[in-house]
């Protein structure tokens, strides 16, 4: 099965690989998932994947969420089932001991454009969406019809334990909302696209008080894609443009891939070996200046890795990669997890881990600790000195 995407960096001048690493690193603790309802994959009459999840680091707490069933039952009047959408479910974690603060549960749309976003204060922010009606199952033309509308959506600020500190009713107009946040935490950015124009929201992530709003018109290729505390960074087809919040945005050129800001001038693009045999990651000046580049090691079509996570001072970062083992008809994934800490790109950590299917991992707001959400199992590793091993 196709692996992911892939990423991170290392100076040019020095031209390390990432396989050129230390020693494994062990857990310092592991939490299984499936007693709090995550799904495993399952096949069967029905072939169910699985949960999905998004994982997020705050200062001292881990959230994951994930979807554990449809909510649905048998309807009164008539024979058909009435379907309501997903049970989403996040689970709070306290990140020095494993221990579980609190789980909250909201029935809502299964979109993971909505992700889980830690704040710089140490709360969290969640953008739901539901459906506007419960469905019956099948479902009629008129139900199908709104099926196609944009949905009602919720954005939440939480505490560390869970606890709803604020919520923010969104107008359904457009085709949904679409959320980014700035690698500091600071700054949240939601956007929807209406006939004309793509709105745009900016709100400071702890108080979700709106700091400016603006629109572009005419921008049916134009799609946000990052965004730091200053700026955002837009893909149309095969270009990039940056800009100021509100302001007027240039073209920039980076390579084609994922892009993030790693810091509030430098851009990461990972570049999987899909879009380029090389299967290569660089970091670039919000002017197009190429800074440092690195080799993961996978250039198969076939391999990859994830999007990058970032340390919210973009000090540390890293990728988990899927690089293949064994020949041509015993193919098999090995799974690697790598951070690194700037400013020399150094391997901070390394550690295999057991090949499933989506892996998640995000590193805490000081770059100290990294959370592994892989198979359903969520384990925690600490971050010590430059080319250290954590135990």
């Amino acid at each position: 099965m196709a692996a992911l995407i892939l990423a991170l960096v290392c100076f040019k001048v020095i031209g390390v690989s990432a396989q050129n690493t230390g020693s494994s690193a062990q857990a310092r603790w592991t939490v299984s998932l499936k007693r709090y309802g995550y799904r495993g994959p399952h096949g069967g009459l029905v072939n169910d994947p699985g949960s999905l999840a998004n994982v997020a680091f705050s200062k001292s707490t881990i959230a994951v969420i994930f979807d554990e069933k449809a909510e649905e039952d048998q309807g009164t009047a008539t024979d058909k089932k009435v379907w309501y959408g997903w049970r989403l479910s996040i689970v709070f974690l306290n990140a020095a001991k494993g221990t579980i603060v609190a789980k909250r549960s909201w029935i809502g749309d299964l979109d993971w454009h909505r992700r889980l976003i830690p704040t710089a204060d140490g709360n969290f922010v969640f953008l739901l969406t539901k459906f506007p009606e419960p469905l019956e199952i099948p479902p009629s033309e008129r139900a199908r019809a709104k099926l196609r509308g944009p949905y009602p959506a919720t954005l939440f600020l939480l505490s560390s334990a869970g606890d709803e500190l604020k919520h923010v009713g969104l107008s359904t107009g457009g085709t949904g909302w679409q959320i980014l946040a700035s690698p500091s935490g600071k700054s949240v950015l939601l956007t929807y696209e209406d006939d004309k124009s793509i709105q745009f929201r900016l709100l400071d992530a702890d108080t979700l008080e709106q700091r400016t709003a603006w629109s572009v018109a005419d921008a049916a290729s134009l799609h946000a894609s990052a965004i730091s505390d200053e700026y955002v960074l837009f893909s149309a087809g095969k270009e990039f443009l940056i800009g100021r919040f509100s302001s007027e945005s240039k073209k920039v050129l980076l390579p084609h891939g994922n892009a993030q800001f790693l810091s509030g001038d430098l851009i990461l693009t990972i570049t999987p070996p899909a879009l380029d045999p090389l299967g290569s990651a660089t970091i670039t000046s919000i002017k197009g200046e190429e800074v440092a580049s690195i080799d993961l090691g996978v250039h198969d079509r076939m391999e990859g890795a994830i999007p990058p996570f970032v340390a919210a001072d973009g000090q540390r970062f890293g990728t988990i990669t899927d690089r293949i083992t064994g020949g041509r008809f015993l193919r098999k994934y090995q799974r690697t997890v790598y951070v690194w800490g700037r400013p020399r790109n150094d391997v901070v950590l390394k550690t295999e881990i057991p090949y499933s299917e989506r892996p998640e991992a995000a590193i805490s707001a000081d770059g100290s600790a990294l959370t592994v959400l892989n198979g359903g199992k969520i384990a925690l590793y600490r971050l010590s000195g430059s080319g250290a091993s954590s135990r």
